[in-house]
């Protein structure tokens, strides 16, 4: 599931991920030159950021498996939530 843009009148669908793996929770960047999101590229889900004019992509942070809750809201002010599995 990609993660996609639109226009407040339905027009100009935009693709923004091509990964082929679930990604959810997308945050604008103040700037609005980067998207961050949750991604499952790597088998769990880690937060991830693509440069939307050169569409380049990578994670931006490495971690071991922990579990995401699910109404993560990705936000530079105010940082993550996240928690380890029992």
């Amino acid at each position: 599931m990609d993660i996609y843009a639109v226009q407040p009148d339905g027009s100009s669908v935009t693709r923004l991920t091509r990964d082929g793996v679930l990604a959810r929770s997308p945050v604008w960047s103040p700037d609005g030159r980067q998207l961050a999101y949750l991604s499952s590229k790597s088998g769990y889900f880690e937060v991830w950021a693509i440069d939307i004019k050169t569409d380049e992509s990578g994670a931006l942070m490495a971690s071991s498996p922990r579990q995401l809750t699910q109404d993560l809201h990705v936000d530079a002010a105010s940082g993550l939530s996240w928690g380890r599995t029992p």
